[in-house]
């Protein structure tokens, strides 16, 4: 959790920019269609919103990822997965 409000400090002081379009860490974007995980999908229709078409993740230390839809200049968070489980890796030990 200590990583999680630490890499949340260091987040505030970067521009959408820099946090989400150079196409690599700390965040990224993916399709809602394609993610891998049935559960994090029933979430976003129980949470009512199974409309949006991009999720974009921030990497919190090392499995760690924060999840949420960028409207705007707004990061919305959706879930804190801390063990990298709503779209798991292929690679080991990520």
């Amino acid at each position: 959790m200590q990583a999680l409000i630490s890499d949340m400090v260091k987040f505030e002081t970067q521009t959408i920019n820099e946090l989400f379009h150079r196409g690599e860490w700390p965040g990224k974007c993916h399709d809602v269609g394609e993610l891998p995980n049935r559960e994090a999908l029933g979430r976003l229709d129980a949470l009512g919103i199974p409309d949006m078409t991009k999720i974009w993740k921030l990497r919190i230390g090392g499995p760690g990822r924060l999840w949420g839809f960028l409207v705007g200049h707004v990061f919305h968070v959706v879930w804190w997965d801390p063990n990298h489980q709503v779209w798991p890796s292929k690679k080991k030990n990520t």
